[in-house]
């Protein structure tokens, strides 16, 4: 389903609410409901800068993904903007985990959504593609580097990292067995390395 709101394409996924209410529904701890206020925070975070940089808002989307907002098309930001839009969403989280803490009275449920918003926030600056800290990295670099030595050092980069990632959590599950938390990161590196060929 999607519609247009004040020029923004608004698209809504199926599936995105059915992975919600699934997720709401089995999760006890209650972890799954602050990780989407998570979200949401972090792409208010690159909301607010592109608002601040008056970059236009094209979609925003709610996938399987999570929420997704996108540039106008044809709207090509300065690599020095680019680098600050991909950094804005991580820095929103790190900020909220640093502050939570400090609220009065906040107690446990203050530091519960911190230590959410810290795992969202560094799990983002990964260097893995897909994530913002792929992006930004590759900004970074044809920043310093120029266009064809930066992309081509960030593609290196890029499936080491992920190659490395596999292999790690690869010897995690043959050494101590199948485990949730290395499955998933398996998989996370190894969607990134097929994200990364197919670019």
């Amino acid at each position: 389903m999607s519609f247009s709101w004040r020029g923004v394409r608004v698209s809504l996924s199926f599936w995105f609410f059915c992975g919600a209410v699934l997720l709401l529904t089995a999760d006890r701890s209650g972890l799954s409901g602050l990780f989407f206020w998570a979200i949401a925070l972090h792409e208010g975070g690159h909301l607010l800068y592109m608002k601040a940089a008056r970059l236009p808002i094209g979609e925003l989307r709610l996938s399987p993904l999570g929420l997704i907002l996108s540039l106008r098309s044809g709207c090509h930001p300065g690599r020095g903007q680019s680098l600050l839009l991909n950094l804005s969403g991580c820095a929103a989280n790190l900020a909220a985990a640093a502050l939570l803490p400090l609220i009065p009275g906040g107690g446990l449920a203050a530091l519960r959504f911190s230590a959410v918003n810290t795992a969202l926030g560094l799990l983002n600056l990964l260097p893995i593609p897909g994530l913002d800290g792929a992006q930004a990295l590759e900004d970074l670099l044809i920043l310093l580097f120029g266009w064809e030595r930066g992309t081509g050092l960030h593609t290196a980069l890029m499936r080491t990292f992920c190659l490395a990632g596999m292999g790690g959590s690869g010897w995690l599950l043959a050494s101590r067995g199948l485990r949730a938390a290395p499955l998933c990161f398996f998989l996370v590196f190894l969607a990134g390395l097929w994200q990364d060929g197919k670019e």
